[in-house]
């Protein structure tokens, strides 16, 4: 630990401009990781997982893609006294079902059920192909509705829903008001009311700058294992909760120790290196506990959890690194 603490000391500005940098590339991977994160929560082996694959290999569509409801409408009358509407309706869905969706509506079974109770709309359900990223699915889904769109008359309009696009309406509304960045500043802002309360001076914000540090830099380390292994959605809350407790924890016993071999009459040089020998490894112990106890989500037997486990461990090791250095 001497070592260290003598490197750290003789090069603080090197030290300083690295972390700097890693926290700048980290800023700006967090801003790219949500296209690389996936929103899976796959369970290999059970009842539903196994029902979902044997609808989809059986039928090739179904299963966990849910379908989309097209829905037409005509201001005046009843839609079903349009038949050129009602036609057209159905030979859409009909091209539809040969590009590998599945399509059913009013027109294909003359069923009322497909008749709103006003009788001035008229809705399909269009299974979708088995398509987990999020993206092709949408590119799919939006190549269908625009087919329909182009099929149908002027005097008919057009509104889609189903259960993708209620929750994409429900994440948008909740990520206007939170994320993984709005709790972690949530968190940061009781935090520093504590430790203002603990040393009564500006001191309180070096422990909130090592956890922005390490925060940051896990993700940019992040966005680079992204690019090799699906990493769940969770994993950016896991990063962050973990960054701010545990990077505030250590930093606050490193430096509420330095603070006491100073008070007993150490210089500055001396307090750091008498910190780091006592404070700093007890950082290290801890720091890898925790990173061993995350290590073993990846020996679960469900996907998603081995992608957590990969991605959060680097957490409480980024922090042990900023903390000491």
């Amino acid at each position: 630990m001497n070592g260290l603490s003598t490197f750290v000391l003789r090069h603080k500005v090197l030290v300083t401009l690295f972390w700097v940098a890693a926290m700048v590339a980290g800023m700006m991977a967090a801003g790219k990781l949500g296209d690389k994160f996936s929103n899976e929560f796959k369970i290999p082996g059970q009842e539903g997982y196994n029902a979902n694959r044997a609808i989809i290999e059986k039928y090739h569509n179904g299963g966990e893609a849910n379908p989309i409801i097209p829905v037409v409408s005509v201001s005046d009358g009843k839609i079903t006294d349009d038949k050129e509407l009602v036609a057209a309706f159905g030979g859409v869905l009909d091209e539809l079902n040969q590009q590998g969706l599945r399509g059913i509506s009013y027109p294909h079974t003359q069923d009322p059920a497909f008749i709103t109770d006003d009788g001035k709309s008229m809705f399909a359900v269009v299974a979708m192909p088995p398509i987990y990223d999020a993206a092709e699915r949408d590119k799919v889904s939006d190549t269908a509705v625009a087919s329909i769109q182009s099929r149908l008359p002027a005097n008919a309009t057009l509104t889609v829903t189903g259960l993708n696009e209620l929750a994409t309406a429900d994440e948008q509304a909740e990520e206007s008001s939170s994320g993984a960045l709005m709790e972690t500043l949530i968190g940061a802002g009781g935090a520093l009311i504590i430790l203002l309360f603990v040393f009564g001076s500006f001191m309180a914000l070096v422990p909130l700058l090592v956890a922005a540090v390490s925060i940051l830099t896990t993700f940019l380390a992040i966005y680079g294992v992204a690019h090799v292994l699906d990493m769940s959605e969770i994993v950016q809350y896991v990063v962050s909760l973990i960054g701010l407790g545990v990077a505030i924890d250590y930093s606050l016993l490193l430096v509420t120790r330095w603070r006491e071999e100073r008070g007993n009459g150490l210089d500055k040089i001396a307090a750091t290196h008498k910190a780091m020998a006592t404070a700093g490894r007890s950082v290290i112990f801890s720091g890898a506990a925790v990173a061993a106890g995350l290590l073993v989500l990846v020996l679960l037997p469900v996907p998603f959890l081995k992608t957590l486990g990969a991605g959060s461990v680097l957490s409480p090791l980024f922090s042990v690194l900023v903390t000491l250095t």
